[in-house]
C-alpha cells in the first residue's frame, strides 16, 4: 500500500530467496484547498505591489502540491486593510483582484501593497476553501528636511 506523499518510491521486495525491485509512483489526489506557501511579508507602506512574492497553492488532502485542471482555477485576492490595497502579478505591476493558477500547474506567485500601516489579513478564495495570512506594513520612515545655509 502506498502511503500519502506523492512522489516516486523505488521498492524491493524479497520472499526466500527471490527478490524483485520495482518503482511505485504515487500520485497527488484532486486539489481540496488553497494554502499560502510564503512566509508573511513585511515592508513600509506603499502605494503599488511592493511586497512579495507571495506564493499560493492548491494541495490535495495530504498536503502535497495538486494540479489545476487544464483550464486552470481563478482566485479572488483580497484585503481587510482600511488602506488601498493594490495586488499585481508582477513587483510594482499593473493592480488585478484575481489571478489564474494555470492548467498543470499548483501555484501561483503575486505581490501586494498597501496605504494603512498594519496586519491586515489578505485572502485568496476560489471553489476550495480560502487562504488566509496576515502581513505587515510598517509606517514609512519621515525624512528630516536639512535648512539651507
Amino acid at each position: 500500500t502506498a502511503n500519502t506523499t506523492a512522489g516516486s518510491y523505488h521498492l524491493t521486495a524479497t520472499a526466500g530467496l527471490a527478490t524483485a525491485t520495482f518503482t511505485l509512483t504515487s500520485s497527488a489526489a484532486a486539489a481540496t484547498r488553497l494554502l499560502f506557501t510564503s512566509d508573511p511579508v513585511s515592508g513600509p507602506v506603499a502605494e503599488t505591489a511592493t511586497l512579495g512574492p507571495i506564493t499560493v497553492q492548491l494541495q490535495d488532502l495530504y498536503g502535497n502540491p495538486a494540479a489545476a485542471p487544464t483550464r486552470g482555477i481563478e482566485v479572488t485576492l483580497s484585503s481587510d486593510s482600511v488602506g488601498t490595497t493594490v495586488f499585481a502579478t508582477a513587483l510594482a505591476g499593473a493592480s488585478v483582484t484575481s489571478l489564474i493558477i494555470p492548467g498543470g500547474e499548483s501555484g501561483a506567485t503575486f505581490y501586494y501593497g498597501d496605504t494603512q500601516p498594519g496586519s491586515p489579513l489578505i485572502t485568496v478564495s476560489g471553489p476550495l476553501p480560502s487562504a488566509i495570512q496576515k502581513e505587515t506594513i510598517t509606517a514609512s520612515t519621515a525624512v528630516e528636511a536639512t535648512p539651507l545655509p
